[in-house]
């Protein structure tokens, strides 16, 4: 018996160890990943936001102007929440304080709301771009007053949340209490309390994911109804452009938010189940496997964030060009050759190598006349045309896409004045 005794004791320490370890690694590889996400959310929409300050023609555009809100609302919760995260996986929570939780609780749930009604605001430009062929849309000073009225509106319905938000004394995490900070266990806390807690949550959800969402699947669908009596040739490669961006930053929305928002929800009506937590107590792998799904599907959620900068990137050309400058240094150069695009680059040498061949026209009066004095003037003009047809022919045939570059036109259009009868 006593040998029994002493194995399920090791068992039992083995088996801690072995979770505590998992444990510290789960902790490591989500706070890497979302330190690069933090990095990348940040550099990339200050990125956008540089560009929309230096850039008067592209601030001028109310889907751009739109964009550099929503910029600067995932600047704002990127900077809020990867400390707070970072943080709360090095269990390093006795570093905060009650105001840094105020601060953080009315930034990051404000933000995450401005964000979620910034991608309305898109699609219901996207809307008037496809629909208003006439181009009668909003104006920029109209945009800028309606982000305006979005970051104030939703700055001012947190203020009377700020202050719930406090450290919990179990986690030293900062969250939203409405009872006593001191109850350790659901099964002590008031149903007045545990309804507040579900209110808030459900409100959260909505306002933040759920409304928006549906806001923006009723407007496309208005959009595609209205858009019906236009043809698909008749929208411009930028409009096909701007639209496919705003669906695109939309899609990533919804597929990054969804599994954190029904699987917080779930939770949430799973542990007022008795029967649930009691199982959860008992087994504690079962209870660790729901606790890593949590933490990185909240970690996807902030995924979005660091999509978006290379979504317009991706699909502007205006915001294309200067995170490429950044990124590849393009700047810097000083030779023009290196700062053009490879395409270009290998079309320039191609039409070099033609210019300066021997069958090129530049080359036909430098090289001795085929026929001889004795012939007439007529059959010398006759041949000579013949010759610059042929040498034409070879820079078509070398040059399929000839006319989209005035250097092999200009050559052909200079040499046959020269040759004519």
């Amino acid at each position: 018996m006593e040998s029994e005794d002493y194995t399920d004791s090791d068992n039992t320490a083995v088996t801690d160890e072995q979770a505590a370890q998992q444990h510290m690694i789960h902790a490591l590889l989500q706070a890497v990943i979302v330190g690069v996400i933090g990095f990348v959310s940040v550099t990339g929409n200050l990125i956008a936001l540089g560009t929309l300050i230096h850039n008067r023609k592209v601030l001028r555009t109310p889907i751009y102007i739109v964009i550099g809100g929503l910029a600067l609302a995932d600047i704002v919760v990127s900077v809020m929440n990867v400390p707070e995260e970072i943080i709360n996986k090095a269990e390093k929570g006795d570093i905060k304080s009650p105001v840094w939780c105020k601060v953080y609780g009315l930034l990051f749930n404000s933000c995450q709301y401005i964000a979620a009604f910034h991608l309305v605001v898109l699609s219901v430009f996207r809307g008037i771009l496809l629909t208003d062929r006439a181009h009668h849309g909003p104006t920029a000073k109209i945009t800028v007053g309606t982000c305006f009225i979005l970051w104030a509106i939703s700055l001012l319905a947190n203020i009377p949340m700020v202050h719930l938000f406090s450290l919990m004394k179990q986690s030293n995490t900062c969250t939203v209490i409405f009872g006593n900070n001191d109850e350790k266990s659901p099964y002590t806390k008031p149903d007045e309390v545990i309804r507040s807690e579900e209110l808030y949550l459900l409100l959260s959800a909505a306002f933040s994911f759920f409304l928006p969402l549906v806001l923006i699947f009723v407007i496309y669908l208005v959009t595609g109804y209205m858009s019906q009596r236009y043809f698909e040739d008749s929208y411009s490669r930028r409009e096909r452009r701007l639209s496919k961006m705003i669906t695109y930053l939309i899609v990533v929305f919804a597929m990054c938010h969804l599994p954190s928002e029904m699987v917080e929800i779930l939770l949430h009506y799973q542990l007022k189940n008795t029967d649930f937590q009691v199982a959860l107590y008992k087994d504690r792998t079962k209870f660790q496997v729901w606790n890593h799904v949590n933490q990185y599907l909240s970690i996807l959620a902030m995924l979005d964030m660091a999509l978006r900068p290379v979504i317009y990137a991706t699909m502007s050309r205006e915001f294309g060009a200067v995170y490429d400058s950044i990124i590849n240094c393009t700047a810097c150069k000083k030779d023009d050759d290196e700062m053009m695009p490879p395409q270009l680059r290998r079309r320039q040498q191609e039409i070099e190598e033609v210019v300066t061949s021997p069958n090129s026209p530049l080359h036909l009066d430098s090289e001795p006349s085929p026929l001889t004095p004795l012939k007439h003037d007529m059959e010398k003009s006759a041949l000579e045309e013949e010759e610059v047809d042929s040498s034409a022919d070879f820079l078509l045939r070398k040059q399929p896409n000839m006319q989209e570059y005035i250097i092999d036109t200009e050559i052909i259009e200079q040499m046959e004045p020269e040759h004519k009868f």
